[in-house]
């Protein structure tokens, strides 16, 4: 009796050709002219490791903040590689929240901190948040600006808005955590990093922080 082939997927070989190649433009416009968001989250969750490592990818290339619930989840993945491309993903879909206005308000506020323009970043996101307090990532731009300020009880505020509308923010977690030891909260720092471990278990310096902390606090 002949056994039944397995049926691959189409989007296992857009990801073997992406890995050959590294064409990603090629990559996004196969996967987009095949597959709606809503299939890839439930390939992303429930498929074969290879299906799972291309629908996490491509959600990263090709969708917004509603696919952060997903690309959470993804952050615990038994497969080390869907767990990366879901931390990258992540990153990116974070920024892809609200219209577009609000998107590029959102990258104004990156580039601002990068720029070590921290209190024309800590004027505008306050600006920004009077319109638009339910966008997560003006929230933790904002904690990025006051932290850089020394102004630290602020930014653990603004940590906790951010988590409180995006639960997966780990990078918003461990920033809170330095805010809490810059005012010599050890006890609170030490929760917050264990949070952001909750979160993304493959923050190994992070890891390496809380061993650390609880050494010395044990001295």
């Amino acid at each position: 009796m002949l056994e039944k082939s397995v049926r691959t997927p189409i989007l296992d070989t857009y990801y073997q050709h992406y890995l050959r190649d590294e064409n990603s433009t090629r990559f996004i416009n196969s996967v987009s002219g095949k597959y709606c968001i809503a299939a890839l989250e439930k390939l992303a969750l429930q498929s074969q490791r290879m299906t799972r490592r291309a629908a996490t990818l491509a959600l990263g290339f090709l969708a917004d903040i509603r696919s952060n619930e997903v690309l959470g989840r993804c952050l615990g993945d038994r497969d080390r590689a869907v767990r990366m491309l879901a931390d990258h993903g992540l990153r990116q879909i974070w920024f892809r929240d609200g219209d577009e206005n609000e998107r590029a308000l959102i990258r104004k506020l990156a580039r601002l901190n990068q720029r070590h323009q921290y209190l024309q970043a800590a004027r505008l996101s306050e600006m920004a948040l009077t319109k638009s307090p339910h966008i997560s990532e003006i929230w933790n731009q904002r904690a990025i600006a006051l932290y850089s300020l020394s102004e630290y009880v602020e930014a653990i505020e603004c940590c906790q808005e951010t988590i409180y509308r995006n639960r997966f923010h780990f990078l918003t977690v461990v920033g809170m955590a330095n805010a809490y030891l810059q005012i010599e909260n050890v006890s609170a720092a030490l929760e917050s990093f264990r949070l952001a471990i909750d979160i993304n278990p493959d923050l190994e310096i992070i890891r390496m922080q809380i061993r650390q902390l609880e050494k010395s606090r044990d001295e």
